[in-house]
């Protein structure tokens, strides 16, 4: 007996490939902010760290989306390549859209463990973010 294959329509194999597409320019521009130090944050910017010579890389924890929303969103950023004397010091993140305007901003004591570092964010959506700005020691 020879079963019959069902037949995928042509529509839904590009909406399931759109699908994909979509998913992963999401994910690979949602990945990595890239390497942080004073020159990478432009000349009107503050030392980025007077405890970090060589700078370090800011990141962001998974992206979700919440019950009721069709956004993908953020709540924490990542630190890595951090001095550990920056533990313990004050500072200051804001995560900037694409107006220049400052739509999450966080100053705490900074916590490193092994150079890293987790930054409890309020949610920010993914399409609006442009750039971050972190200065310690501030």
């Amino acid at each position: 007996m020879v079963k019959a294959k069902k037949q995928v329509s042509r529509s839904k194999l590009v909406a399931a490939g759109a699908g994909v597409l979509v998913a992963s320019m999401v994910f690979a521009s949602a990945a990595t902010l890239g390497n942080v130090s004073n020159a990478a944050l432009g000349s009107s910017s503050a030392p980025v760290a007077s405890c970090d010579s060589d700078g370090f890389n800011i990141g962001w924890g998974d992206f979700f989306v919440p019950k009721g929303s069709s956004a993908f969103v953020y709540n924490k950023a990542l630190i890595s390549g951090i001095s550990d004397t920056c533990n313990g010091q004050k500072f200051n993140f804001s995560v900037i859209d694409a107006e220049d305007q400052v739509i999450a901003r966080v100053s705490d004591i900074l916590t490193v463990e092994k150079g890293k570092s987790v930054i409890a964010l309020p949610e920010v959506t993914v399409s609006k973010v442009r750039s971050v700005s972190m200065v310690i020691g501030a």
